[in-house]
């Protein structure tokens, strides 16, 4: 696999939407956050799912083989991704999770394969999930 495919993008921009809505289901279940905690996780999460929604927009886009690995391997770890976040214990830690998910949509917008592959680690990273 030498490029991200139209198919692959448009499967990464659905993982991000159901990524961001379980951050809003966390978000929802949670409700004695902290304003000042709150009001971040409700922007990040407003930013990733807009950044998803234009990834869902994008057309096909060339970029090297690490990327279209990384992208692989992000599809292949969404529901441990989703169980983390249906099973987090702090607002903080999905703050993290939101914002490492909104480097990757908007890496893979730039079309920059470096930081695909960056961003993607680092959302593992966050995780605790190993790519």
């Amino acid at each position: 696999m030498d490029q991200i495919t139209s198919d692959q993008l448009n499967a990464l921009s659905l993982q991000f939407l159901a990524m961001g809505n379980a951050l809003l289901d966390f978000r929802a279940n949670n409700p004695g956050i902290d304003p000042t905690e709150d009001n971040a996780l409700e922007q990040t999460i407003n930013e990733l799912l807009d950044k998803a929604g234009q990834l869902a927009t994008m057309s096909a886009i060339a970029s090297g083989q690490e990327a279209a690995s990384a992208v692989a391997s992000l599809s292949q770890v969404k529901d441990q991704i989703t169980q983390t976040i249906q099973h987090l214990a702090g607002v903080q830690k999905a703050i993290d999770i939101a914002a490492a998910a909104l480097k990757v949509v908007v890496a893979v917008i730039s079309m920059k394969p470096g930081d695909i592959v960056n961003s993607a680690g680092g959302l593992a990273t966050t995780c605790g999930i190993h790519l």
